[in-house]
């Protein structure tokens, strides 16, 4: 399943995380090749990293910090 409109990091594991970042709340990058993918909310950070943390098929490398 995409996270973004981006297809690049469809099959690669993401991680997200906390920043401070000036504006954003965090960052979702691609662990495989250590690319930012986008900036994230506060909402958008909670969501992926209970998501993340939630999937059975999830792994230490893309668990939200």
């Amino acid at each position: 399943m995409a996270i973004t409109k981006l297809k690049k990091h469809d099959k690669c594991e993401v991680k997200a995380i906390k920043g401070p970042f000036g504006i954003h709340y965090g960052r979702l990058i691609c662990a495989r090749h250590h690319k930012h993918i986008q900036w994230l909310s506060e909402a958008d950070y909670k969501a992926l990293s209970t998501g993340l943390k939630n999937d059975p098929s999830a792994t230490k490398s893309n668990n939200a910090k």
